[in-house]
């Protein structure tokens, strides 16, 4: 369900003008509806910037590599269950992911041990993540 928050027009013209996240330029994924921060934010900087966004209705572990893959995603947007979900299921072993430069997280810690195991079946890869009331910071 949706939280009771509020953004200030400010914030909403701080985020489309601010370019130290550049979606022009890199395929992005995500999965976020429009009632997660991570979705308003992520579409602002999609719509204010021209970028290249793949939206599937929902998130699969397999499907999410097969979109990398045939779309040549550079950055994937992920909650932390989804990413919890997406180590277990060990399918990026399975797929060429060369595109894939960076993973954002978001919600909640990332453990360790996971951040682990992600780097190791994708070691090319950066992990950021960003959680609670601060979280657009990391992008910026």
């Amino acid at each position: 369900m949706p939280k009771g928050v509020e953004l200030s027009n400010y914030t909403m013209l701080f985020i489309s003008e601010d370019n130290n996240f550049d979606l022009a330029n890199l395929p992005t994924l995500w999965f976020s509806s429009l009632y997660w921060i991570s979705g308003v934010l992520l579409n602002v900087k999609a719509i204010t910037q021209g970028g290249k966004v793949i939206l599937y209705p929902e998130f699969d572990e397999e499907m999410t590599c097969k979109l990398i893959q045939k779309y040549n995603v550079a950055v994937l947007f992920l909650s932390t269950s989804m990413i919890n979900r997406f180590v277990r299921a060990g399918h990026a072993k399975n797929y060429s992911l060369p595109s894939l430069k960076i993973i954002l997280g978001g919600g909640a810690i990332i453990k360790p041990k996971v951040q682990e195991e992600l780097r190791s079946a994708l070691p090319h890869v950066q992990i950021l993540q960003g959680y609670g009331k601060y979280c657009y910071k990391i992008l910026t």
